[in-house]
């Protein structure tokens, strides 16, 4: 295992640059040396999703965290900015700051390539060290969810969840495995960005899947652990990020 675990790495490292450079090199090419910039600029995305990462960040800097919103439902009391929309999600704000330095479209494809990198790596990682699939097998599952988040990066929150599905569903995997209570927070994190992601139905739904998922992986590859340390080490990471993002 010593052996494999590295290789599997670079494999699922060279698999997910490879990807990432074939769907998004034209368009970043666009980004840099051209006035023409196409990508997601239509639509959601173009009205709603795009202008939200750019609103979050300046009432942030104004010190902004709450109010009404008067765009949506009448005034949704929802947080500061449109509903549904991505307002806490971390990889966002941190790109919506970076917007100051680089062309704000820019900034909003490297938000969209993060994604799809952390997506593809895990969903190999998760293939070959879960599932021990071969490579040629670990590949087509994570073409298979690339191929669902794409489909999905119509609307910002609905590609988040599509891209969190692999990565969270490992970091639950990895927390069966791991005894140490420091690293919990660790492991709540993803639920974090879960919990996070936009709209509150598909986050909530994505976080309890999330969670059943690594229980009946638990009990179905893990049983030495024995049902009582299962649900322990599944529950505690989704009770710390569900009450800190809430």
């Amino acid at each position: 295992m010593k052996v494999i675990e590295p290789n599997q790495k670079r494999f699922a490292l060279v698999v997910a640059s490879v990807l990432c450079v074939a769907i998004f090199s034209v368009i970043v090419g666009q980004a840099l040396w051209s006035d023409i910039i196409t990508f997601e600029k239509n639509g959601d995305n173009l009205k709603q999703c795009f202008p939200s990462m750019l609103k979050v960040v300046e009432y942030l800097k104004s010190g902004v965290l709450w109010g009404v919103d008067t765009g949506t439902f009448n005034g949704a009391t929802e947080f500061f900015n449109r509903s549904n929309m991505s307002n806490m999600y971390l990889p966002m704000i941190f790109f919506g700051f970076l917007s100051s330095y680089i062309p704000d479209r820019l900034s909003y494809l490297l938000l969209y390539i993060l994604q799809m990198f952390i997506c593809s790596y895990f969903s190999v990682r998760l293939a070959q060290r879960f599932f021990s699939l071969d490579k040629k097998r670990a590949c087509l599952f994570t073409c298979s969810i690339v191929v669902v988040a794409l489909y999905e990066s119509w609307y910002l929150s609905h590609y988040f969840v599509a891209t969190l599905l692999c990565p969270a569903l490992y970091a639950g995997f990895k927390s069966l495995d791991d005894q140490r209570k420091c690293v919990c927070i660790l492991y709540a994190f993803s639920y974090v960005l879960c919990f996070t992601s936009g709209y509150i139905i598909t986050s909530v739904a994505l976080a309890i899947f999330v969670l059943l998922g690594t229980v009946i992986y638990g009990l179905l590859w893990k049983k030495e652990l024995g049902w009582k340390v299962i649900l322990k080490r599944s529950w505690i990471p989704f009770m710390i990020g569900g009450g800190v993002s809430f």
